[in-house]
């Protein structure tokens, strides 16, 4: 998939596995993050991404939590170059739409905001290593940068 020069969201995942040195998948995020940066594309991030990962990298079960003034400092980073989009008044009738379209319930309700708050803000490709739960989603393109055929 074709995704320079295009406007495209970095899931929670490709975030944390970005801190986390312990991870397999820490070179791969931190170089995908590197060339975003350097303009492969326009990274985007919702304020929902910041908030997952917040929790996932302070949580007491994380492999190395990190302090709140370590995560503030590395989402402060993440604003300096990625832009910040948030739900506005377009994302809850887009939900409702996808709610209905797809069936999604439980823990699936929090993919498909992410997916209305991408699409109310016109942004089409999502980065992420969660494929299998995003790709139900004929709205968007899931691109996964650990999959070197994607």
């Amino acid at each position: 998939m074709k995704i320079n020069g295009k406007k495209l969201l970095i899931d929670s995942n490709i975030l944390i596995y970005s801190v986390d040195s312990l991870s397999p998948k820490y070179d791969v995020s931190v170089s995908f993050m590197k060339a975003s940066a350097d303009k492969l594309c326009f990274p985007v991030i919702a304020h929902q991404n910041i908030l997952e990962t917040v929790r996932v990298l302070t949580h007491k079960k994380y492999n190395n939590p990190l302090t709140k003034d370590e995560v503030f400092i590395f989402t402060k980073s993440l604003e300096k170059f990625c832009e910040v989009i948030s739900p506005n008044r377009e994302t809850w009738e887009i939900m409702k739409a996808l709610l209905g379209k797809y069936k999604v319930i439980s823990n699936r309700i929090f993919d498909c905001y992410l997916v209305a708050t991408m699409l109310s803000n016109d942004i089409k490709i999502i980065a992420t290593d969660n494929v299998k739960d995003l790709e139900i989603f004929e709205e968007i393109k899931v691109y996964n940068p650990y999959n070197l055929s994607s």
